[in-house]
Formats: C-alpha cells, sequence, structure tokens
C-alpha cells in the first residue's frame, strides 16, 4: 500500500532553528549543512541529512524525535500538530520524488491485527508512524490512538510456531525481518525505532525465554546501541544470545544490504551459530550491578590530579593529537618528547615530577625520519646523548615493529586482548611515562568511521593508561574534507576516539588573513603553527600555543647535510610592542599638519604620515602591516577618525583626521 505525506528530512533546518535557537558559529559547519548548539555543542544537527544527535542527553533521531525530545510533544501524532502549529511544511519537489508508505502488520499469537507500522520514505529519508484501533474495525494515527495497545512483537505467529532450538534473529526494523523470512529464517523486531525494547519486555519475556537470539547490529551509532540494548533485555531470558555485526556492511548498512551483497541465508545461519555464546560468558551482560555509597572525604585529602605535561597529558587518561598532514606534527612530537624525558620546558610547559620516559611507536615513518626530528631538536635545544638514552624509546612499523590492535573479519570484530597485555606489560617494566602511537589509523584494522567499533578500541587504550599509571597519545589525522580551523570535529573518520579521550591537542596552521596582516610571504606563514587543548575536561581551557618552525642542519653532508625543521615556542608579532603615547602624538601632530586619505592606494594615503612619524618603511611588507594594524587600532579607538568631505577636485572623499588627543 503506498501513499503521499511530507518529506521531513528537509524541514530539520526550520524545526532545530524554532527550537534550539542559533547555533554555535565556532563549531558549526553551515557549507556542510552540521550546526552545533551550545557552549560545548553538544547537540549536533544536519540539515542535509535529517538528522540531530543531542550527545549530552544520549539522544538522536530525525525531525520527529526532535519534535518529541525538545517541543514538549509525546507521540509522532504530537509532533505533526506540532509542525502545523509552527507553518512549517513540507519541500516541494518532482512528483516521482515524493514519498511512499509501507505498512506491516503487527498480529498476535492467534493471528489478529493489534497495530500497524506505516514506514514513509523518500529517498535517504524515512519517518515511521504507529497505527492504533480508529474504533471503526480499522486503524489510524493520531492524537492517542495506541493508548491501551500492548505493544508486541512483530511476525509474533511466525515466533511462536517455529521450533525452539532455530535461532530467532531480532532486527532493527520490520522491512529486513520480512526479508529473512522470505529465506526461511525466524526473524523478528520491536516497533518505536533503535533500542526501544521496554514497550515489549513483557511479550520477550514471554517470547524469547529459553530461545537462541541473534541481534543484528546495524553498521552506525544507532545499530549499536539497538544491539547492546537488546542483549541487555533478551539475555535474562534466552538460552543463547549474541550481537552480529555482519562483514563487509557500509556505513548505515543492514541485512538486507549484506543479503543484496551477496550474502545468503546458509552463511547468515553459520555466522549466526558461531557469534551464538551462554550469556554467562558474554561481557556486555554483568552478573550483577550494585551502587556503591559514597563516602565523605576531607577535601584537603585529595590527592592533585596527576599532570604530565602543561595542562595537555593528565596520567592514566588517553589525549589525542589531531592535525592536517604537513603542519609539523612530526616535529611537534619531537620536541615534545625531548621536553618530556629531560623535564625542561622545551615548549613553555611545565614538566610536572621531573623527567619522564616516552615511547613513540611510528607507524607511518621510518627509523631514520623519526632520528633526523629528534637529533635536529636536540642539536637546536644542546641536548647530550646521556639526556637521551634511556629515557627515549622509539619503534617504527617501516623496520618490522608493526601493531595491530584490533581486527573487523569473516568472524565479526575482536579486540587483541594480548597485544594490549603485552603493551602494558612493557610500559611497567621501562617505568615509561608517555607512549605516543602515530597515527592511531594505522594501530588497527577495522573501519575507522565505524563509532561503536572505534571506541571499544579507544576505551582499550583507556584501560592501559589506567592500568600501566601512564598517559597514552593517539595521534589522529583530520579528514581529507576538512577545511579552515582545526577542531576535534575535523578528525577522520568515527567521532568516538575523540569523545573518548580527556585531552585533545589540535594543530593549525597560521591562517592566511592573519599572515597578511602581519606581513608574513607564504613561506614564512607556513612555519607557524598552534596547538590548543580542543576539548578541557579535566582543567580550565589554556590559550593557544604559538611555535615556529626553525631550520637546523644535521651536519651530515655537503653544504651543511640535511635541514630539518624543529619545533621551538614563538610569539606572533604585536603590532604595538614598541608603541609608546610619545608616538601616537607624533603620528597626531604629522595628521593635523595636512591632508591624508584613508585609501592606502591614494599618493596622500595616512599611512606615509604614521611611518613617518615611527620612522617605518613602507616599502618593507612587516612595515606596511604594522602601520595598517596601528591605523585600524587608533581609528576604532577614537585617536583618529574618518571623515568625508570633497578634495581639490571637489571629489567627495574619506579624509583621517586627529580624533581625541594623546
Amino acid at each position: 500500500m503506498t501513499g503521499h505525506g511530507p518529506d521531513l528530512a528537509p524541514m530539520m533546518h526550520d524545526v532545530a532553528k524554532a527550537l534550539l535557537g542559533k547555533p554555535n558559529d565556532r563549531l558549526s559547519r553551515p557549507r556542510d549543512g552540521v550546526f552545533r548548539f551550545g557552549s560545548q555543542g553538544s547537540m549536533e544537527v544536519n540539515t542535509r541529512e535529517g538528522w540531530f544527535s543531542d550527545y549530552e542527553s544520549d539522544v538522536r533521531g530525525g525531525v520527529l524525535e526532535l519534535i518529541k525530545h525538545k517541543g514538549g510533544v509525546k507521540d509522532d501524532a504530537g509532533a505533526f500538530q506540532w509542525l502545523e502549529a509552527k507553518g512549517i511544511k513540507e519541500t516541494s519537489g518532482p512528483a516521482d520524488a515524493r514519498p511512499s508508505s509501507t505498512f506491516y502488520d503487527y498480529r498476535d499469537e492467534v493471528g489478529r491485527v493489534v497495530f500497524r507500522v506505516e514506514r514513509k520514505q523518500r529517498g535517504n529519508s524515512k519517518t515511521f508512524l504507529q497505527h492504533g484501533p480508529d474504533g471503526n474495525g480499522g486503524f489510524a494515527c493520531k492524537t492517542g490512538c495506541m493508548a491501551g495497545v500492548k505493544r508486541i512483537l512483530y511476525r509474533l505467529p511466525e515466533l511462536v510456531a517455529a521450533d525452539p532450538g532455530e535461532p530467532v534473529f531480532y532486527c532493527e526494523g520490520e522491512k529486513d525481518a520480512d526479508r529473512l523470512a522470505q529465506l526461511g529464517l525466524v526473524a523478528t523486531t520491536h516497533p518505536g525505532g533503535a533500542g526501544k525494547f521496554d514497550a515489549v519486555a513483557e511479550c520477550i519475556s514471554q517470547h524469547l525465554r529459553g530461545r537462541r537470539v541473534v541481534v543484528l547490529q546495524d553498521n552506525d551509532e544507532a545499530g549499536a546501541s539497538h544491539a547492546i540494548a537488546g542483549l541487555a533485555m533478551i539475555g535474562p531470558v534466552a538460552t543463547e544470545v549474541a550481537r552480529l555485526c555482519l562483514p563487509h556492511l557500509p556505513e548505515k548498512g543492514d541485512v538486507s544490504d549484506w543479503l543484496d551483497a551477496g550474502g545468503s541465508a546458509f552463511e547468515l545461519q553459520s555466522l549466526a551459530e558461531s557469534a551464538l555464546l551462554p550469556i554467562e560468558s558474554d561481557p556486555a551482560l554483568p552478573p550483577k550491578i550494585t551502587a556503591t555509597p559514597y563516602q565523605w572525604r576531607d577535601p584537603e585529602t585529595i590527592p592533585l590530579r596527576p599532570w604530565v605535561l602543561g595542562r595537555w597529558l593528565l596520567r592514566r587518561t588517553v589525549a589525542a593529537v589531531v592535525a592536517p598532514g604537513g603542519v609539523g606534527k612530526t616535529t611537534f612530537l619531537a620536541s615534545a618528547a625531548l621536553s618530556l624525558i629531560t623535564g625542561r620546558e622545551l615548549l613553555g610547559k611545565t614538566v610536572w615530577d621531573g623527567p619522564q620516559k616516552v615511547w613513540i611507536w611510528n607507524l607511518e615513518d621510518g627509523l631514520e625520519d623519526m632520528e633526523r626530528s629528534i637529533q635536529a631538536a636536540a642539536m637546536h635545544h644542546g641536548l647530550r646523548r646521556e639526556d637521551v638514552e634511556g629515557q627515549l624509546f622509539v619503534d617504527c612499523a617501516m623496520e618490522g615493529a608493526g601493531l595491530c590492535t584490533a581486527i573487523d573479519g569473516a568472524d565479526g570484530f575482536k579486540l587483541l586482548a594480548p597485544v594490549y597485555e603485552q603493551i602494558t606489560a612493557e610500559i611497567t617494566k621501562r617505568g615509561i611515562d608517555v607512549l605516543v602511537i602515530d597515527p592511531f589509523v594505522s594501530s588497527h584494522e577495522i573501519e575507522e568511521n565505524a563509532n561503536s567499533l572505534v571506541d571499544k578500541v579507544a576505551k582499550a587504550w583507556a584501560r592501559v593508561a589506567n592500568d600501566a599509571n601512564c598517559v597514552v597519545v593517539l595521534v589522529h589525522h583530520t579528514s581529507k574534507q576538512g577545511a579552515g580551523t582545526v577542531t576535534t570535529h575535523s578528525s577522520r573518520g568515527a567521532v568516538s576516539l575523540t569523545d573518548a579521550t580527556r585531552s585533545a591537542l589540535v594543530l593549525n596552521r597560521l591562517e592566511e588573513k592573519k599572515a597578511q596582516e602581519l606581513g608574513f610571504d607564504e613561506g614564512e606563514r607556513k612555519r607557524y603553527f598552534s596547538v590548543g587543548d580542543d576539548k578541557h575536561n579535566r582543567a580550565p581551557a589554556e590559550k593557544a600555543d604559538w611555535f615556529y618552525l626553525t631550520s637546523v642542519s644535521l651536519g651530515n653532508g655537503p653544504n651543511g647535510g640535511d635541514s630539518v625543521g624543529v619545533a621551538v615556542q614563538a610569539k606572533l608579532p604585536d603590532p604595538f610592542e614598541d608603541i609608546t603615547v610619545d608616538h601616537l602624538r607624533a603620528v597626531q601632530s604629522k595628521v593635523a599638519d595636512g591632508q591624508w586619505r584613508e585609501n592606502n592606494q591614494a599618493s596622500d594615503w595616512v599611512g606615509k604620515a604614521v611611518a613617518e612619524a615611527i620612522g617605518l618603511d613602507l616599502t618593507r611588507v612587516s612595515d606596511k602591516a604594522k602601520v595598517k594594524a596601528l591605523l585600524k587600532t587608533w581609528i576604532a579607538n577614537g585617536a583618529l577618525v574618518v571623515v568625508e568631505r570633497k578634495d581639490h577636485r571637489s571629489e567627495v572623499r574619506k579624509f583621517i583626521e586627529v580624533g581625541s588627543p594623546a
């Protein structure tokens, strides 16, 4: 059965505007249709795809879910009434792009239809509506239509009639359940969307008790949440239970996509049998959960947070370093390592508790490249052999020291626990304080966009950091689509990596506009980069620090040999650093004695008066940039003013005159 209805995804922009107000401009990406709300950007809305995610409340969904979450309505019918009251209409489009509707009947044990679910879809946008009895023998979707209606499992008559020994495939939607039933498999689901198991708890207890259940996991964050919630609800009553994420699923793919790509019923049954485990052995189902009473403690007895480097690295936590290619990541990490192992503030950050031991595990560069960066930094800072040896450890994949901590193959996802255990043991044995994995993407063999799987890997590293009493630094590249200022949201792949860290250092090259204001050419601009913590969970945010890539010759060949960049502390030029009130008085006197134009292309540009009064040379790019910066400030604070009047040709021009006397 088909019909026509509203295309909800294009309404997301107007709905978000009405419910959430002004977005956070700093964290939003309007060109991508992505807007963040709140001071920390905890609410994300994608207006192109029509979804939102409230990371603080752990609530996500489409247009109707956002209205129910923030609009004070309880059900889909109320959400549609809200849209009508606000005058938010569907976006017009060609007739062949209108949404189609499919209805799924939920029948009780004897086959009677109890309620229906309507699936509306246009393109990739879909919504689900529940239709309850209308009192006339039919079904309708309206406010209160499901009041008093018992929620049941989908395809319940087939489930009841099936052999108790057959595995039951618990899908995320009715479409997938029907697809599996066509293949002769036992399949079910529930109404209400991913993870909404509470409404059918009674039916699960009655009809899945003693069964062998496989919860199929769609390849997205909602799918992972759905599967984990399914294990928690079904586990106490089932004989065996498992969650199964099928191999080679595309992003947001489900079992229907897997079958379309060539999967078979036989292969699915084989994967299910290998995945099924007794519920007691599934780590997702703790045997007992208890609440621990809080014990009052004298604040003065609470230990200080165990900082290692400034307010950047905290012991027993995972930190991320996010940087685009070529900005100076490797050189920055080399200088950071030398600062840590010597206990010296080479980057302007305190090294707490004296010299630390550092282990750099580089998975993309060769050892000789690492040696160049380390030795150049050591030369620049005057370090000797005894400052480094015994404190610094370096391994490189190019020399055979590869690393794989997790796989996702034909047998599903697996954390390689022995690898983490050996790393923990080695860190403990050597007394290492900081472990750097560079880059993180090369340390595992899972899809980097799989949020739930990346989250597991990140948390495994967190256990290493905690058990070994160290800091684990995971270095991550930015997305190729990333543009502008780099933030944690610029990182490649799943956001769960940076979400799982306690600090996230982001590296940004000096912007072109700022470089022009400072009078830097392109080559000089590329030598400057900033480092700032974009995720300050444990301490107030530190302002971004600036660094400069200076060149050091290794002396390993003719003309000084290799020239290698070294990251050193830097300070951006301040136009007012050497400017006094006397300089301003001299400028005002010069301006008062002549006719000076605002336009910097004019022969009588006021910048010439400023340069003469202060002693700057406008033929030098840096001096001209300084003059422009001084003028901008003095005009803004009223020391100089812009006035319009006629010039000697009786044409109206903008001139600069003296404002408030210095």
